[in-house]
């Protein structure tokens, strides 16, 4: 693949998730397979993800470096995923990959993500939030749910229409007890995705 291809996929998926409301991404070509990007996206609740990546896409997907560094509307640290090579005692299995819950001192061991699964843990928590959980859970509980529900199958809307990606180290995007996804078309990506699940 060309890097090029690659920064198209990243474009549509941004534009392709319901609650963006901005965005600001840089794309450097390091090489026909190699590129660094670095950009801030907006949400429609006034929060904002820090990111970058260093890519190499000769013959698949391989990020050699990344931050997602998610902060709510107050600028307070939601989580940051990164592969910063530090941290290595939470668990070997997943070094350097981990997760910053609420707080830089608040670490846990996690797998990769990619934009799209970070997006959809955004997207989820900004469901918690419109739909009130939130006054019920703890931030630290909300995050918690989130991490262990990682390894669900569900993808997040932003996808819906979008081509994937072939990413190394893919995980899914977190599913919060009770919500599904519901976004079969691109025509629910457009008001959103994830609903209560019927019991």
């Amino acid at each position: 693949m060309r890097i090029e291809a690659y920064f198209q996929q990243l474009r549509d998926l941004v534009d392709a998730c319901p609650v963006v409301q901005s965005s600001s991404i840089t794309y450097d070509k390091r090489g026909i397979p190699e590129g660094f990007m670095r950009g801030e996206i907006s949400f429609v609740d006034a929060s904002v993800l820090h990111w970058r990546e260093f890519v190499d896409v000769e013959t698949a997907v391989e990020r050699l470096l990344y931050v997602y560094h998610y902060m709510d509307a107050r600028q307070q640290l939601q989580f940051r995923y990164d592969n910063t090579g530090h941290h290595k005692q939470l668990n070997p299995f997943t070094y350097p990959h981990h997760k910053h819950e609420g707080s830089a001192q608040r670490v846990v061991p996690s797998s990769a993500p990619d934009l799209a699964v970070v997006l959809g843990e955004v997207e989820t928590l900004a469901n918690y939030l419109n739909n009130g959980l939130h006054r019920r859970l703890s931030s630290s509980t909300l995050m918690s749910l989130l991490h262990s529900n990682s390894s669900s199958s569900a993808r997040a809307s932003c996808w819906s229409g979008v081509s994937k990606p072939s990413l190394n180290s893919r995980t899914s995007a977190p599913t919060a007890p009770g919500l599904r996804h519901a976004c079969p078309t691109p025509a629910t990506a457009e008001r959103g995705s994830w609903r209560r699940a019927a019991p």
